[in-house]
Formats: structure tokens, C-alpha cells, sequence
């Protein structure tokens, strides 16, 4: 007969910073998609990013011109 001796101790401390790990992971790769959501898009359908659409921003000239 063979007896099995554990060693390991893991307090409640220890989960909670492998919760925190993986509940700031997931959060973490949440962001990086929020922010290269287009980029991953054009990637993923093969078309070039736009910017409003391809229209010119609101409210702003094409060109800079100097009030008289």
C-alpha cells in the first residue's frame, strides 16, 4: 500500500489574486480589442479602415484659412 503526501497550501488569499489575475486579464484584453476594434475588423473583412465614414469631419474646413 503507497501513501500519498500533499504538501501544498493554498489560503484564500491566493485565489483571490488569481481572481483579480484573471478578472484584470480578461478586462485588460477587453480594452485592446475596444481600441483596435476597427483595425481588427478591416482585417478580418479585407477592407481598408475609414475615418466618419469617409466624409470630412463637421463643422471643419478642408483647408486652413485665416480669418481676415
Amino acid at each position: 500500500m503507497q501513501i500519498l503526501v500533499v504538501l501544498g497550501y493554498l489560503d484564500p488569499g491566493t485565489g483571490s489574486v488569481v481572481i483579480q489575475a484573471v478578472v484584470g486579464s480578461l478586462l485588460g484584453a477587453l480594452l485592446v480589442i475596444k481600441l483596435y476594434w476597427r483595425r481588427i475588423l478591416s482585417f478580418l473583412t479585407g477592407r481598408k479602415p475609414t475615418i466618419n465614414g469617409g466624409e470630412a469631419p463637421a463643422g471643419k474646413p478642408d483647408h486652413h484659412v485665416r480669418p481676415s
